[in-house]
């Protein structure tokens, strides 16, 4: 009976041992969830999906490479330089630190990581907008027409924007499309949001292409570029510069008001305390107009954009709408959303939007 219990005892002993061998499943799923934080997304292994291929055309622009965004020619550079308000806002405190900073510094690397991030959203964009007038666009990209690069977290108050045939894109951008490339939760964000500000950006790009194209879309709109500005001295110096339209002397005028001489400029208005760029007044002035030349209306005030009811009534939005380069590529991103979701909007209710896509056979 000893020898039983001995047996007994050591066979107890070699279940138990056998037991902690086995993975338990609350364990095996603690151990398989990675954090959602940058450093685990580095480490985790991509997945086997067709994003692993390469567009090998498209350029991504190292920190070496800012000579071709701001070559000495730049005349953007010359135009930010010469306002000190302009250089104010963007935090430097005289025009030689503003003009070393962008011409050292405003770029970063774009890592292997973040380029193969870029390759699955260009992917997934491709299936939406594949035989479609949006195609046209993303094949600008894809064909190595235009060229990529990750802007420092100073520059422009971290908003995209463009420079010749560069999309400078945040650097957070690229670190959330990290997570778009492992399949996070941040899929249907990635494809909506990075997508649209894609599409809004290669607008700009084909702006500086087509111009033509563009100045009929804006004068069907009831844009006029005059040759000057009268009386206009101060808003036009603290109007808020921007790469992705410099010229900012245009003028509209309502459909309404084509048989008397009653028309408005609009833009982006530092504020008197502005400390960044983002703290600026959207506003409209009456001008008249004659032989190309505009002059401010000193009988009326100033509008703020957000109460100019012709206008808002016109073109129907209240964001990117205080330039016609702005208002385009806002436009196309609408376009692009309504491919994405399927369905129109109600912005087809407004006459800009509706003059937009005849006037551009979209």
């Amino acid at each position: 009976m000893k020898y039983l219990y001995y047996i007994l005892f050591i066979i107890a002993i070699y279940v138990f041992i056998e037991l902690l061998r086995v993975d338990r499943p609350i364990e095996k799923f603690k151990n398989n969830t990675q954090p959602d934080t940058l450093q685990s997304l580095d480490t985790l292994q991509p997945p086997d999906t067709p994003y692993k291929i390469r567009y090998n055309n498209i350029k991504y622009l190292s920190p070496s490479d800012v000579g071709e965004v701001f070559p000495p020619s730049s005349n953007y550079l010359k135009i930010l330089t010469g306002r000190k308000i302009a250089y104010k806002v963007r935090e430097f405190q005289t025009r030689d630190s503003c003009l070393e900073k962008y011409n050292t510094s405003s770029l970063l690397p774009i890592t292997p990581t973040e380029i193969e991030a870029f390759d699955k959203l260009l992917y997934d964009m491709s299936s939406i907008v594949a035989n479609t007038p949006l195609q046209y666009l993303l094949d600008m990209l894809l064909k190595g027409d235009v060229k990529i690069a990750k802007g420092n977290i100073w520059l422009e108050g971290g908003m995209p924007h463009t420079h010749y045939d560069t999309i400078i894109m945040p650097h957070d951008m690229f670190r959330k499309l990290t997570q778009y490339k492992y399949g996070r939760p941040t899929d249907n964000f990635a494809i909506r949001e990075f997508g649209l500000t894609l599409i809004h950006e290669l607008v700009h790009i084909e702006q500086r292409i087509e111009p033509e194209k563009y100045e009929h879309l804006y004068e069907n709109w009831g844009f006029q570029l005059p040759t000057a500005v009268n009386g206009m001295e101060h808003p036009l110096y603290m109007n808020r510069i921007n790469p992705d339209g410099l010229e900012n002397k245009w003028i509209w005028q309502p459909s309404n008001l084509k048989n008397i001489n009653k028309w408005y400029w609009i833009g982006a208005i530092h504020k008197d305390n502005a400390v960044n760029l983002k703290n600026v007044e959207y506003i409209a002035h009456s001008v008249q107009y004659s032989q190309g030349i505009a002059t401010l209306n000193n009988i009326t005030r100033r509008i703020l954009l957000e109460d100019f009811k012709p206008f808002i009534n016109y073109f129907g939005i209240t964001n990117n709408h205080y330039h016609p380069n702005e208002i385009s590529a806002e436009y196309m991103s609408i376009y692009y959303i309504e491919l994405l979701d399927g369905k129109m909007t109600s912005i087809h209710e407004k006459e800009g939007y509706e003059t937009f896509v005849k006037t551009l056979n979209l």
